[in-house]
């Protein structure tokens, strides 16, 4: 995944849900949006790893999309009521 997608993908696509949290020092994050956002009938849920890096002792920081991909195909009727997403 090229950089900026992960930006397109939530930008105005994303059903509503988006959790992020720390994972062993990097950031992860979990969304859900629709397969076809014409027919809004099922819905895949995405998840990305982002190493964080400070950037020439700046204020700067900066993102480096590790991995991200589609971990789950859902109906449209399942909605997200909260996540357990607290691992460090």
């Amino acid at each position: 995944m090229e950089r900026g997608q992960i930006l397109d993908m939530l930008n105005g696509n994303a059903c509503g849900f988006i959790e992020i949290s720390n994972y062993h020092g990097k950031l992860l994050m979990l969304w859900d949006k629709f397969v076809d956002p014409g027919s809004c009938e099922d819905k895949d849920i995405w998840c990305a790893m982002i190493s964080i890096e400070r950037r020439d002792d700046t204020d700067e920081v900066w993102g480096n999309i590790e991995w991200a991909n589609v971990v789950l195909t859902v109906p449209r009727s399942c909605v997200f009521m909260h996540s357990m997403m607290n691992i460090h």
